[in-house]
């Protein structure tokens, strides 16, 4: 993004005086040809990175990408160690060893004391929520940065190994970030549960542990919603292929009125709820709680005849037409004939 200066206006260099010519004529020099001089200002946001994290914000643009992990590790290190030396200190300054060293325990001391102690819990604090982040076997950012990075190598523009190719995107907020996170928690939950639910007796808690484990590091390698995608339609898959299998595998349409029966008597496997109530219907201002009802409103407002009113559409069609269309040639036919 930019700033656009605009040219000087010329349209008035052909018909007007010579004070107006001579007033282009000076805006133009140094400029190319007769569009004037157009100087474009580059954002300079666009030279500063802004690369997301959990627990290094301290360290603002010095932050390396997402899907630098040596880079992220080393920083975190770094900042653990300053926390672990700044509770050091505080440490080394207590009443104890103070009066040990003959040191005076007075103000500016006891300020440097509670200075070491918050700010190392804080950097200590910052730099597990950082580890947290990284542990994670799918992390949003680190995709996001990937495919930037990937996309930037391909237009030649060779992205920068720490801080990748920030200049091509702006991150997602915490906000997405967090949403896209527990989408995937849940997904993965949701998968592990159904796992847990197959009745199996061939398969003992080592195996079903070591096929967990595995399709956690699957996930961890693929962390993309394609491959998220894919793995619930299968089991949504399976689900279907259990359920034809074993529960539904006598329900036809020739014992339907059997299971009916079976159903009003209360004697079936699903059983009949007579006290359900039937939830209305609302159309528009009309409240339906009955088939008569809903005819009726059906028959007033007709919304098939309004969706058709509301799509037709008339077409003529032209016939075209294949032959001689030149007069002289059509004259000099006549003439023969006649």
């Amino acid at each position: 993004m930019g700033v656009y200066i605009p040219p000087p206006n010329d349209g008035n260099s052909s018909g007007g005086g010579d004070s107006t010519g001579s007033g282009n004529n000076n805006s133009n020099e140094g400029g190319s040809g007769n569009g004037g001089t157009t100087i474009k200002i580059p954002n300079p946001s666009h030279f500063i990175p802004r690369n997301p994290s959990m627990g290094l914000k301290l360290w603002g643009p010095l932050v390396p990408a997402s899907d630098n992990l040596g880079g992220l590790y080393f920083l975190t290190a770094l900042q653990l160690g300053m926390g672990m030396i700044g509770l050091h200190r505080a440490r080394q300054l207590r009443k104890s060893r103070l009066l040990q060293f003959n040191v005076p325990n007075n103000f500016q001391t006891r300020l440097t004391k509670y200075s070491c102690m918050i700010g190392g819990a804080y950097l200590i604090f910052q730099s597990g929520l950082e580890m947290t982040r990284l542990s994670l076997p799918y992390d949003p950012w680190c995709e996001e940065a990937r495919y930037y990075r990937r996309l930037a190598a391909k237009n030649g523009d060779g992205p920068s190994w720490w801080f990748g190719a920030f200049s091509y995107y702006t991150p997602m907020t915490f906000k997405e970030w967090n949403s896209k996170v527990e989408n995937w928690i849940s997904n993965t939950a949701n998968r592990l549960e159904f796992d847990e639910s197959i009745p199996n007796n061939s398969i003992n808690a080592a195996t079903k542990l070591a096929q967990s484990a595995s399709l956690l590091s699957s996930l961890a390698k693929k962390g993309r919603y394609s491959e998220i995608h894919q793995s619930l339609h299968e089991t949504n898959q399976k689900r279907f292929d259990e359920l034809l299998a074993n529960e539904l595998a006598n329900v036809t349409e020739l014992n339907k009125a059997s299971r009916v029966d079976a159903i009003m008597e209360g004697s079936g496997r699903v059983k009949y709820n007579e006290g359900y109530e039937k939830p209305y219907i609302q159309f528009g201002n009309h409240r339906m709680e009955s088939d008569d009802e809903f005819e009726a409103a059906w028959l007033n407002l007709d919304p098939w005849e309004e969706m058709r009113l509301d799509t037709m559409r008339d077409m003529r069609l032209i016939p075209g037409w294949v032959g001689n269309t030149d007069p002289e040639e059509t004259q000099d036919v006549e003439t023969v004939q006649s």
